[in-house]
């Protein structure tokens, strides 16, 4: 047989037999590729948490080792015990949760809660893209479905259903789906007492946020939390130098028993917006953070000392404290600087404006009770006052010059 002839009949086989399965991928198999999608772009978000978790992890061992050298030179034996198995189990889990919190250390439990924090957001973040992914799929497969089914082909469509079923019942979209409704109960400061944070940027980098808390607030002051770095490893954020003030029961402190410098960072984020025929109307809710940059002076060194931040609103003449932060000091040395950086405290502005003059300067705007000012104080383990200072003059008759007055 000629080559010509040989080759025309292995050719029309191949034709036959391949065209059904080509019609056969242009009618049903949409819904393969569908998944292949679907598979490829869950696989890109898993990756993407799993590295945004061990950044985080890797920042948090980090802080341990520091928290564990400073136990160390404060000779504290629990403390190092209780450090260095923390170190041990993040090596082997990477991960956090709620029940792994030591409520024995505040310091290691404060650092902890701190962490669990961001670990929330970027696992609330990656489980919400899942969600989507996997409804997006579903609304897309169902259509598909329908119109398979309108068309007869029963046996497509339910092929179809089977896909949606196994993504939807897979472990990725329930697990996911199950952390987004899930409400863990909240962190605990190093007072024992629910952690009251405001808006905390993710360490991750997308720009996700920590969600605050309520806004309603508890009467009389709340004890929250202040977290300690060494000079050089604390977040780098905008803080401007405060007025720092003498309050009068510092006179006990002669001799420099500590430097500082008293810091506040100011943030600002705009919760909500509206309209009507005359306004428009935005409330921001406005953070202020007190940082304090301090060291032991020459020949002084302070083991468990406690740094406190009281803040204050003013509304006409009355000026009232509204909110205290604290934590304890293992080992405060001479001539090593630290960093504390508060919670601080939040309110929410209403801002108005006629439509006109929106883009302008507001018309009307309302800070009720305003925020008036800080003091920092820092006490031994006596709880005598060793350092104190308030941002604003008339603060100074509220400092407190013992720790147990507070209590």
């Amino acid at each position: 047989m000629e080559p010509m002839k040989r080759v025309f009949p292995i050719a029309l086989a191949v034709l036959v037999f391949c065209v059904p399965r080509v019609v056969l991928a242009e009618k049903v198999w949409v819904a393969e590729i569908n998944r292949l999608k679907y598979d490829e772009q869950l696989a890109q978000i898993l990756v993407k948490q799993e590295g945004r978790i061990n950044e985080l992890m890797g920042k948090y061992a980090n802080e341990l080792d520091r928290m564990n050298a400073i136990y160390r030179q404060a000779s504290n034996l629990e403390g190092v015990l209780a450090v260095m198995g923390e170190i041990e189990r993040v090596k082997s889990e990477r991960s956090i949760s709620a029940e792994q919190i030591n409520q024995t250390h505040p310091e290691l439990a404060s650092l902890q809660n701190k962490v669990l924090g961001y670990y929330g957001v970027i696992r609330k973040a990656e489980a919400g893209k899942i969600v989507r992914l996997a409804q997006a799929f579903r609304r897309s497969m169902k259509s598909l479905q329908t119109q398979l089914t309108r068309e007869g082909k029963i046996a497509e469509a339910v092929v179809t259903k089977e896909m949606i079923e196994e993504i939807l019942e897979g472990s990725d979209y329930v697990s996911a789906k199950e952390y987004l409704v899930a409400k863990p109960a909240p962190p605990v400061d190093s007072a024992g007492s629910p952690a009251h944070a405001g808006p905390q940027e993710d360490p991750g980098g997308d720009g996700d946020e920590v969600p605050p808390d309520g806004e309603a607030e508890e009467e009389g002051p709340r004890f929250g939390q202040v977290t300690i770095y060494p000079k050089g490893s604390e977040p780098k954020r905008t803080a401007k130098k405060e007025p720092a003030y003498h309050t009068g029961n510092d006179s006990i402190a002669a001799g420099s028993k500590i430097i500082a410098t008293v810091q506040k960072i100011t943030e600002e984020k705009t919760t909500s917006r509206s309209r009507d025929s005359e306004y428009r109307t935005r409330n921001i809710k406005k953070a202020y953070i007190p940082r304090l940059v301090f060291m032991a002076g020459p020949s002084h060194n302070f083991k468990d000392a406690t740094i406190l931040f009281e803040y204050f609103t003013r509304q006409g003449n009355t000026r009232s404290i509204v909110k205290s932060d604290r934590a304890r000091i293992p080992m405060l040395q001479s001539m090593k600087y630290m960093v504390a950086d508060a919670e601080g405290y939040a309110n929410v502005i209403t801002k108005s404006a006629g439509v006109e003059e929106y883009a302008g300067s507001p018309s009307r705007s309302s800070e009720k009770p305003e925020y008036y000012g800080f003091i920092a104080s820092i006490y031994d383990r006596e709880g005598t006052m060793i350092f104190q200072r308030c941002t604003n003059r008339s603060l100074a008759e509220f400092g407190k010059s013992r720790l147990e007055m507070l209590r």
